[in-house]
């Protein structure tokens, strides 16, 4: 995981040199610097070998490391793994969004879709209380109301559960449409509100047992966030916003994070938006968005084509952007070996984000990181195993899919 404080400043990319400085879409470079002693990573065999050495683009020290299997070249920035482990029951897609610290900043309630439960933390004392739920209720995205009810969503069953983390129990369990992903609440209103994949959004009241309203848009909607006097809802795979009206359900804007290109980033190829992992809401408007792209053009099989020494000349990136109604969106710099990036988050006060990226057991992230305004500076906790730390500045980004993830998952829907 990723965690990276933000202070006040402007919101716009700022990358200095260092890995991550041929990602941004300014960038005039793609020289790589991994600094002093390098290190010495497990590789396959018959793969593409870079010798320790000293001077030269690597650095005093280098690293010697094999990379990839049968004679093809892979990239530094591939994920590195900790071995491959398959479940006698196949687990459910990984879908993030499924821990929830509550109002009174003591509790914490996560949701397990592997175990079919959620989890009532004491964050002080370490208590763990644990409700069961059916098998194959999946559970995922939670949300608090203004009562202190805690409303989960149960992907896999088509419902929504709503719990009393006091005594640790479900106190209501309804239907919703059958493929329910992103909620919110909206506590002016005193309503959830309920993406669908399948292109519904529903409004419930915290304890009604049917929906009070529902309304068709696009389908493959993935999460809704509160904006003031409107709904944001994101698309999943083409990375869209909707602008909804929260009365009606009419959609009264449409956007997107804008394209990305750099001369210095494989071959100044054109890379569009897509894959809305997760949305969640920006501390003074709008949203937060981890998502990723991909270079829209032909991929070559050669040596390079999907990647090169450049951790930026993947041909799929990650990327967090945040989207405000009215403001100029740009597009962040790459996050190189920010593999599946599943779940963001940022805390209360704007000043902490977090990233998942479940694709990848390690990244190796020097220089700095952005995408549209605040800054972020980051810093490893003692003991703690994390994906990748950066320092730099931020701009304040159906059906299953059976490509391979780790732990024998599937990526998730």
């Amino acid at each position: 995981m990723t965690r990276m404080r933000l202070t006040k400043g402007t919101f716009l990319a700022s990358l200095a040199a260092g890995a991550l400085a041929a990602c941004s879409a300014t960038s005039p470079s793609s020289s790589t610097t991994y600094g002093t002693g390098g290190s010495s990573l497990p590789g396959g065999t018959g793969g593409f070998f870079i010798p320790p050495g000293t001077g030269g683009e690597f650095g005093t020290g280098g690293f010697g490391e094999p990379f990839g299997t049968g004679g093809q070249f892979l990239s530094p920035s591939s994920p590195i793994l900790n071995g491959v482990v398959t479940a006698v029951t196949p687990p459910p897609p990984i879908s993030g969004g499924t821990l929830l610290v509550l109002a009174d900043g003591a509790t914490a309630v996560a949701a397990d879709p592997d175990r079919d439960q959620i989890y009532v933390v004491d964050i002080g004392a370490g208590n763990v209380a644990r409700i069961a739920l059916q098998a194959g209720d999946q559970p995922g995205r939670l949300v608090q109301d203004k009562a202190g009810a805690v409303h989960v969503v149960l992907r896999g069953a088509g419902a929504l559960a709503t719990i009393d983390p006091r005594p640790g129990k479900v106190t209501l369990r309804r239907a919703t449409c059958a493929t329910p992903r992103g909620i919110a609440y909206d506590a002016a209103k005193d309503r959830l509100y309920l993406a669908c994949a399948s292109g519904e959004l529903q409004t419930f009241t915290p304890a009604g047992a049917t929906p009070s309203s529902t309304w068709t848009l696009a389908e493959d909607l993935r999460d809704v966030v509160i904006d003031g006097d409107a709904l944001l809802v994101t698309r999943f795979r083409s990375a869209e916003v909707l602008t909804v009206d929260p009365t009606t359900g009419v959609v009264t804007d449409t956007a997107r994070p804008p394209a990305f290109s750099n001369p210095a980033v494989h071959q100044g190829m054109s890379y569009e938006p897509g894959v809305a992992w997760r949305a969640v809401p920006a501390p003074d408007g709008g949203l937060v968005m981890v998502h990723q792209r991909g270079m829209y053009g032909t991929v070559q099989t050669t040596p390079g084509g999907y990647g090169g020494l450049s951790p930026c000349d993947s041909i799929v990136h990650t990327a967090v952007c945040r989207m405000k109604r009215g403001a100029k969106v740009d597009a962040g710099p790459a996050l190189p070996g920010f593999v599946l990036p599943v779940d963001v988050a940022v805390s209360p006060d704007g000043k902490q984000v977090a990233m998942v990226a479940a694709g990848n057991g390690h990244a190796q992230l020097n220089g700095r990181a952005g995408c549209s305004p605040p800054t972020w500076a980051t810093s490893p906790p003692s003991g703690r195993r994390a994906a990748g730390w950066m320092t730099g500045t931020v701009p304040l980004p159906a059906r299953r899919a059976r490509s391979a993830g780790p732990a024998g998952r599937r990526a998730t829907t």
